[in-house]
């Protein structure tokens, strides 16, 4: 039997794949658990519409996060902190600071996981991070001045 998964199925395939699986598996398993629907003429039709939908968003947020990458490769993210006379900072930067940060200042919603920091800046001085955007499609390397 043909079924469009409407989720990841470990050992049959991703989301939105149309796979050939057994009967008994699909009737009895993947559509009662709504893991999967069958591939009938209709469902076909509306999961091509769902996908040219989908690759229409994906390419738009690809141009934004094409924006934001040239936005934030230009400008540092300047992150203001006490530091004492050895330059050491009292509050270390985190990824989480640095993408509320980039939410201040671009009014854009980042997660802190796409700030790649491999240990919290605790100096002053410039450090270069790099941000991956749009499901690690596009890379951005900043610079942050901790100050």
């Amino acid at each position: 039997m043909r079924v469009i998964l409407l989720k990841d199925v470990g050992g049959v395939g991703k989301r939105d794949a149309v796979k050939e699986v057994k009967d008994g598996y699909a009737l009895n398993f993947l559509i009662p658990r709504g893991l999967a629907q069958e591939a009938s003429a209709g469902n076909l039709a509306e999961h091509d519409k769902r996908q040219k939908t989908s690759e229409a968003r994906a390419q738009i947020q690809d141009v934004q996060f094409e924006k934001l990458a040239q936005a934030l490769s230009a400008d540092p993210i300047v992150m203001k902190v006490r530091a004492n006379e050895k330059g050491r900072l009292y509050e270390h930067i985190t990824s989480a600071k640095i993408a509320h940060e980039i939410l201040n200042k671009y009014q854009c919603e980042i997660g802190d996981s796409v700030v790649s920091l491999e240990k919290p800046i605790k100096e002053v001085g410039i450090e270069s991070v790099e941000i991956k955007l749009g499901g690690r499609r596009v890379i951005a390397t900043i610079d942050v001045k901790a100050s």
